[in-house]
């Protein structure tokens, strides 16, 4: 007898009452239904868990399983515990202010189904002042090793956030793929994670998620300081994931370590909080050989020169840094 496919969905919920029966009816209206929808009140104050209860009387048909704790604990504790309960083959993390397509389930798992594959893929559309379809950045729709997986991620041509992803729960659950919980950036420590891990993946060209950008969202306030702070948090978990995995030789990942260690350094930077103790901080932190990633073809000649100051001796490299940023601006 063919297995039964079964995706749980899993949206933690902290006072999103404005916007959460648009999020909740969307999935209700789902064309493929054999789902479970798993919602974690995280301590919410307002009318989330009344709004929860009401959707559950009103749609029997559908197997919902409210997880209500008793305080808050944030975003990837409650994506924690919404996986440890979770039946499903494979898992959806959809947010709780979003929406999706009403045949996302179907095209995901359909495709997911139809080549065994680790995980699907969807394109989204972020709604804020303006609209913006945002597509996946390479053409294959199927890719089978990790090698390319990997390498698509660090050249940013797939993206960070946890949701508009089908996963299956046995790749998450046996690699240990949990987020890591007290950070705000938890989803690029986890995709990171996930993109070393996935053996095959595969691609919906149509937009199946709905990214809505409020004014209290991380993307409306993604240059303020608190943004480069929670960044500058997850530098030494990327080394460390990097190294567990044997990967600090891998030109596309130290590439990537990088350009994110330079961003943080200059958004820090932008914000005045940049001071000499904090930037050898930084500093030593970078675990990549510029002139070699230079002569691999991995950098410019422009952004061998931007990016010297983590190459130079400790006693010039800060002084390299506050003159070299008037000259040369790369992003």
């Amino acid at each position: 007898m063919k297995e039964q496919v079964l995706v749980s969905i899993i949206v933690p919920v902290y006072n999103s009452g404005l916007y959460l029966s648009d999020c909740l009816n969307s999935i209700s209206h789902q064309t493929y239904k054999t789902y479970e929808l798993i919602l974690i009140n995280d301590g919410s104050t307002d009318n989330s868990v009344e709004i929860i209860k009401n959707f559950i009387r009103g749609n029997s048909h559908v197997r919902v399983v409210l997880i209500d704790l008793a305080q808050n604990v944030g975003q990837s504790a409650a994506r924690n515990k919404g996986i440890q309960n979770a039946l499903g083959k494979y898992l959806l993390f959809v947010d709780s202010d979003d929406t999706i397509s009403s045949d996302c389930l179907e095209r995901m798992v359909g495709l997911a189904e139809r080549e065994q594959l680790n995980m699907v893929i969807g394109e989204n559309v972020i709604i804020g002042e303006n609209v913006r379809y945002v597509k996946v950045g390479f053409n294959d729709e199927i890719i089978r090793d990790n090698v390319t997986i990997l390498r698509l991620f660090t050249e940013f041509r797939w993206y960070n956030p946890a949701w508009n992803k089908l996963v299956r729960t046995d790749v998450i659950k046996q690699n240990n793929l949990y987020f890591k919980e007290g950070y705000i950036f938890e989803d690029e420590l986890w995709s990171f994670l996930l993109a070393i891990n996935l053996q095959s993946m595969g691609v919906i060209r149509a937009p199946l998620y709905n990214y809505y950008i409020r004014s209290n969202s991380t993307m409306a306030n993604n240059q303020n300081l608190k943004r480069w702070l929670g960044l500058q948090k997850i530098l030494p978990d990327f080394k460390v994931y990097i190294t567990n995995a044997n990967l600090l030789t891998n030109l596309f990942v130290s590439r990537f370590f990088l350009l994110k260690l330079v961003t943080v350094i200059n958004g820090l930077e932008a914000n005045n909080y940049i001071s000499a103790k904090n930037f050898k901080y930084l500093r030593k932190l970078n675990y990549v050989n510029l002139f070699f990633l230079y002569k691999k073809g991995f950098l410019t000649i422009r952004e061998l020169i931007a990016y010297l100051y983590l190459n130079l001796p400790e006693w010039i490299s800060y002084a390299y840094y506050k003159m070299i940023r008037f000259y040369i601006n790369i992003k």
